[in-house]
């Protein structure tokens, strides 16, 4: 328990700097390279190495939900950055059976892929329910409206992680489906605001950045909005800017303030002082 304890919180640190990290570097290096955009081998070099570096990294310790964040942010910054559009076809190609590879590695995964399946998905287990059959129960108790600010039931021990992966099923057993309509549009908001950026800007740099961030939050908002409520299999990411926790929610802000701050530069504000 030890060894958990100390490494844990540093990897997942690691984590969420990586994906900030990546999609600024992205941004730097492409934008300095701009003239070499179609050279396969310097956008191999200079773009594909340093992504199949960090998935490495964030695969090594078995976080697939996070490697997959973190692989659609690059690919947001990428696709922006205006690269070959045919390049991204082969690298659908390559990917499709990677993924695949890494299910059928691991039966933890395989479960989770098979419950949301047609055909294969079980119904709840009263007697031994799972974490998402918990999460659908939230879901389901709230309603419209909810059952109100901290009324929920399912946060006392019977949802495991209601604070992190699983808060959005706790927002709607307490808010109901209006409070998760919020929230919903909230981030979509904050994600559309971040393609404005992207799109009006005349610099590469800004564009790749902001294109890359709002990829990231939109595309981790959506895994861990299917994975609570049994679209998707379960994934373990959090809720942007909504779930607890330190490390993650410093570095989604932290790319919030990135790109406000290319708003204002546009916008030619200045601090005072």
């Amino acid at each position: 328990s030890t060894h958990r304890g100390t490494l844990f919180p540093y990897t997942t640190l690691f984590r969420s700097f990586l994906k900030l990290a990546l999609v600024v570097f992205l941004a730097w290096i492409v934008s300095k390279s701009a003239s070499k955009r179609s050279d396969l081998k310097a956008m191999s070099v200079a773009v594909a190495l340093p992504i199949l570096i960090a998935l490495g990294a964030v695969m090594l310790g078995g976080d697939m939900g996070t490697a997959m964040v973190v692989a659609m942010g690059a690919l947001g910054a990428v696709w922006a950055a205006g690269l070959p559009k045919r390049w991204f076809g082969a690298l659908v190609t390559l990917a499709v059976p990677i993924l695949v590879f890494l299910v059928l590695a691991n039966p933890t995964r395989i479960r989770r892929v098979l419950d949301v399946l047609p055909g294969t998905a079980k119904g709840p287990n009263e007697s031994a329910p799972e974490q998402i059959d918990h999460s659908l129960w939230a879901l389901g108790s709230g309603g419209l409206t909810g059952l109100g600010p901290g009324a929920s039931r399912e946060k006392w021990n019977y949802l495991q992680a209601a604070h992190t992966d699983f808060i959005f099923a706790i927002v709607g057993e307490e808010f109901g489906l209006l409070g998760t309509f919020a929230v919903l549009l909230c981030l979509g908001l904050l994600v559309w605001g971040m393609f404005r950026v992207a799109r009006e800007s005349s610099e590469l740099f800004v564009v790749i950045a902001a294109s890359g961030v709002g990829t990231w939050i939109g595309v981790q908002t959506v895994i861990n909005v299917l994975s609570v409520t049994r679209v998707g299999p379960v994934i373990g990411v959090p809720l942007p800017l909504v779930s607890y926790g330190g490390s993650s929610f410093l570095f989604t802000i932290t790319s919030v303030a990135v790109v406000a701050s290319f708003a204002r530069a546009r916008a030619g504000m200045r601090m005072i002082g």
